[in-house]
């Protein structure tokens, strides 16, 4: 296993243009970096109330450090290998990893 693992969105969405900056905040000791969108405006008006939906329910289940990062804007992130044994070390496999990573 590598030292750290990306999440990127295979559609396009995200901009691989600030990986290198991600793995600058990584390598000085960050656990999880998030590349976060600006804004959600090409998704469609029912995508985006279900998405927001979700991520309310998350926020309210996540604890009070963990509601600093608007996870509804969080496709992108590099996680390091600690973080990864951490998911990894999860006996629940149907679950949001979202919801594991915060």
């Amino acid at each position: 296993m590598g030292d750290a693992v990306l999440c990127i969105s295979a559609d396009g969405q995200d901009d691989p243009f600030c990986l290198s900056e991600m793995l600058e905040k990584c390598s000085t000791g960050t656990n999880v970096v998030w590349a976060l969108h600006n804004r959600r405006t090409e998704e469609s008006w029912l995508a985006r109330k279900t998405a927001q939906l979700f991520y309310a329910v998350l926020y309210w289940l996540s604890d009070t450090e963990n509601r600093k990062i608007d996870l509804s804007h969080a496709n992108f992130f590099l996680l390091d290998k600690a973080v990864i044994n951490a998911v990894n070390s999860c006996p629940e496999r149907n679950t949001s990893l979202f919801g594991l990573i915060a």
